[in-house]
This record gives C-alpha cells, structure tokens and sequence, in this order.
C-alpha cells in the first residue's frame, strides 16, 4: 500500500517538472537565444576588437546607421532596387542588445551590418561588369537566352536579400558569360579572318571571277539554247492546237450546230489573238537560236503613200488640164482662119 501511494506522488511530481521543463526553454528561445548572427553566411567572419565597451559598441551603432544610409541614397541613383530591410533588423537587434549591455554582440550585429552592406555593393559592381560584356556580344551570333535567365534570378535574389543565392547565380553568370564571349570570339574572328583574305587578295580573286566568267560563257549558252529550243517547242505546239482549236469551233458551229455563231465569233477572236501574239513571238526565238538578228516588226507607210500618190495624180491632172486648155485653144484659132478665108473667097466671087 505504501509502496503504490510513493509511485503515484512520483509520478505526481513528473508530470508537475515536465510543463515547467517546456517553459523554461521556451522562455529562453523568446528572450535571445536566437539572434541574426545564426543565420549570417559562412563568409562572414566576426573578428572580436579589443574594445568591448559601450562607447565602442555606441560608436558601431552610428557607423551601422550612417552604411544603412549609404545605401538608401545609392538605391536612389541605380536601377537595380536595393533593399535595406534585413539591415534594419539587424540594427534593431543590435540596439537592443545595447539597452541589456551586451555589447559583444552589438560589436557582432554592426560588423554583420557592414558585410552586408559591402555585398550589397560588390554585387552591383559585378552587374555593371557583366552588362558591359554582354553589350559587347552581338546577340543574332550567340544564343544568350540561358545568360538572360541567370541574369534575372541572379537580381531577384539579390532584391530579395537573398546573398548567398545572389552571389551563387552571379558565379553561373560569370561562367555563361565567359562561354558566350568566347563563342563571340571565334565567330568574329572568322569574319575578321575571311575579311582581311579578300581585302589582301582581292586583285586574285578578281582574275579568278573574270577567268570563271568568261570560261563559263559557252555553257552559259548552251543552256539558254537548250531553254529556247524546249520553249520553241512548247510555242509551236500551241500555235498547232490554236489552229485546230478553230477547225473544231467551225465544226461545232456550221455543222453539228452545238454552239452560237456569237459564241463562236468571241472563241475564234481569242485564238486568232493568240495565233497573230505566236507568229510574232516564234520568228523571234528562231532569229535568236541561230544567232541572227531579231525581225523587225514591219511599218505600215499607208498614209505616206496615199498622200505621195495624190500629189502625183494632182500634178497629172494639172497637167491634163493644161494639155486640154492648149487644144481648145488651137482649135479655135483653126475655126477662125478657116471661116475668115471662106469669107475672103465669097468676096472674090
């Protein structure tokens, strides 16, 4: 009996430590067991002064104030946006570790403030050098999209506070960089290559054209012939079916009677349009395969002619005229003596 009652008091008494045990560490974790020193990136190293007093740690606060000043006047003069809120909390801490005089730890919170800030400003030069190479790569020759996209996480990163990841996407960029810049390199470098070779051989190059130019004439002219003749050809062709075209017209018209004579008037107008457009051009591609002079077009001098030949039959008319003038004149003379003398021989009787 005695022995139950001892075990239900000790478990009495656990079950009383063990809530207390939870505050007690919770109340420790709440009044700065956790500090932004926790979270710092490996790369900051805190180097402990010799001067740990609160005149050295007032001294750090104003310092840590005036960095985080910097900034913000810096933020005003860059288009990349740069954020000073994890500076401010870190700050915060800092002057509250101040108020319980640790001023260890305000040395080590102003030392984390100014690496941030020192960060915050190598990551901005480090952009300006990256912008400034990649203005010299001409992006139709290299592929930058992959660049680009580091770029952009690099900066959003960087917007975010993010440094380690930030300055981890700013190593790949430097890496695709470099990549891009050689490619660009090579390329230009085989243009510069191909450049200087026609500017120091160009009277070389020059000849060789002229040679395979002349060299090529003959061929040249084969080829056309070839295209002449098939198109000759083809032309002959047509002007034959033409010409059936309009046997069959006829046929249809005036003895099976299966169209109008309108219809066929319109169709035989069309097809001697293009029998006169064939006789025109075949002569021509003839006169041109075997390499004589194209046939010029014959000129109709009608209205010359008929204004020479009436100039011709008004002068032959004028002159008729005359002719006839002349023997109705001598005629008359003729009749007059005649009837003068047969008065004088009446006279004599």
């Amino acid at each position: 009996m005695k022995s139950k009652t001892y075990l239900s008091c000790l478990i009495l008494i656990l079950i009383s430590i063990i809530p207390l045990f939870f505050i007690n560490v919770n109340s420790e974790f709440f009044t700065g067991s956790f500090t932004f020193i926790d979270i710092a990136p490996e790369k900051f190293i805190f180097e402990e002064p010799a001067d740990i007093s609160a005149e050295a740690a007032s001294f750090a606060l104003e310092q840590a104030q005036d960095e985080i000043t910097d900034l913000k006047v810096l933020n005003l003069k860059t288009t990349i946006e740069i954020k000073t809120t994890l500076m401010e909390d870190v700050l915060q801490e800092a002057k509250e570790s101040y108020q319980q005089r640790d001023y260890l730890n305000v040395l080590k919170l102003t030392q984390f403030i100014n690496f941030i800030k020192i960060e915050k400003i190598e990551f901005l030069d480090r952009m300006i050098l990256i912008e400034e190479k990649k203005g010299k790569i001409d992006e139709n020759k290299v592929n930058l999209e992959n660049l680009n996209n580091l770029i952009d996480q690099a900066l959003s990163a960087f917007e975010q506070e993010q440094i380690e990841d930030a300055n981890f996407f700013l190593n790949e960029v430097d890496t695709e960089l470099n990549k891009a810049t050689l490619e660009y390199s090579r390329s230009s470098g085989l243009t510069q290559l191909s450049k200087n070779f026609f500017l120091r051989n160009w009277w070389q190059i020059l000849i060789v054209l002229v040679i395979i130019a002349i060299a090529s004439q003959p061929l040249t002219k084969k080829i056309f012939k070839k295209m002449r003749t098939k198109k000759l050809a083809k032309l002959k062709e047509e002007l034959v079916r033409t010409r059936e075209l309009i046997k069959d017209l006829q046929k249809e018209t005036f003895v099976t009677k299966k169209i109008s004579t309108d219809t066929y008037k319109a169709k035989v107008a069309k097809s001697e349009e293009s029998i006169a457009e064939l006789n025109h051009i075949i002569p021509v591609l003839e006169a041109q395969l075997h390499g004589k002079k194209e046939p010029e077009p014959k000129r109709k001098l009608k209205g010359i002619l008929e204004v020479k030949n009436s100039n011709i039959n008004y002068s032959n008319i004028k002159k008729s005229n005359l002719n006839n003038l002349n023997l109705n004149n001598l005629n008359l003379k003729n009749a007059k003596s005649n009837s003068s003398k047969s008065k004088k021989s009446g006279v004599k009787k």
